[in-house]
């Protein structure tokens, strides 16, 4: 399994900047993290709360999903392994 690191919200993966921004609104359809693709000037797709304690759920362009979860001023990132109950926050 491939882990990735970061501090301070902003992390490399697949050799593209990302970094995790909130939305001023948020809405069921659109929570409030999502994350942005600063090499490309792109969104790549929104941040959906698991309901394990400080992790989140995203899916890269290519379809695979991903498992964001923030600790002691890190972040770690994993492929999805199983299915997670998301929740509105």
């Amino acid at each position: 399994m491939n882990d990735y690191f970061l501090t301070n919200a902003t992390f490399n993966l697949n050799g593209n900047l990302y970094v995790i921004k909130y939305r001023k609104f948020p809405t069921p359809d659109k929570p409030k993290y999502y994350i942005w693709n600063n090499t490309t000037n792109k969104y790549l797709s929104s941040l959906y709360k698991i309901k394990d304690e400080n992790q989140f759920i995203f899916k890269q362009s290519k379809g695979n999903h991903y498992i964001l979860k923030m600790e002691n001023e890190k972040i770690m990132i994993r492929k999805k392994d199983r299915n997670y109950i998301t929740e509105i926050y």
